[in-house]
């Protein structure tokens, strides 16, 4: 059987992932919850917040520019620096 325990690398960038939706503002972090761990459509996600399709598309984009410009900033334990951002 399997361990159920998450490595210390994983859950070490799951952490930073958290940490980095955490700066996101409210509206950005809910449209991603909703369509990113969630699994919503878009259509479903506008129906839940009621508001436009077109709202929910452009909140998940700028939620989504965010959360990357935020993990390029964090220093990616155990690469050295000249690989950092290059190991995804």
């Amino acid at each position: 059987m399997a361990d159920a325990t998450p490595q210390p690398d994983l859950r070490q960038e799951v952490n930073e992932i958290l940490r980095a939706m955490s700066e996101l503002t409210p509206l950005y972090r809910q449209v991603l919850v909703l369509v990113a761990v969630e699994g919503l459509s878009y259509r479903e996600t506008a129906e839940e917040l009621g508001v436009p399709v077109g709202t929910v598309m452009s909140r998940l984009a700028r939620a989504r520019d965010q959360l990357r410009e935020t993990l390029a900033t964090q220093p990616e334990h155990g690469l050295p620096p000249a690989q950092r951002g290059t190991a995804r």
